[in-house]
């Protein structure tokens, strides 16, 4: 529930919804991803952090999504993330468009409210 609201607040169309360092201790706090592996809760951080503002730390963490991804084959999610980080890049922040959240593997995908 707290990497699904983290994600809400740093991505949302609705500038109303955003709020980048919200997004950011929510993600540290409760999904804690240096010790995660999972490829949601540090996709989810990259996107947190560039609606902060921290692009470099934002990149870094698209990187480690990408390299659990690499590992688990999941090609999708490596071009999905691959394309965030190159928004991270140009320092802007990544916009969901028709996700709540990235769906977890126990998860289904959502529409966006």
């Amino acid at each position: 529930a707290a990497r699904k609201l983290a994600w809400v607040r740093a991505t949302s169309p609705n500038p109303a919804l955003r709020e980048g360092s919200e997004a950011v201790q929510l993600v540290e706090s409760k999904c804690q991803p240096n010790e995660s592996q999972s490829i949601h809760t540090w996709d989810t951080y990259g996107a947190a952090l560039a609606e902060a503002g921290r692009y470099d730390d934002a990149v870094r963490a698209a990187d480690r999504a990408i390299e659990l991804a690499t590992a688990a084959n999941n090609s999708q999610l490596m071009d999905e993330i691959s394309l965030r980080r190159a928004i991270y890049r140009t320092h802007q922040p990544f916009r969901a468009i028709r996700r709540a959240a990235p769906p977890s593997p126990e998860e289904p995908a959502e529409a966006a409210p």
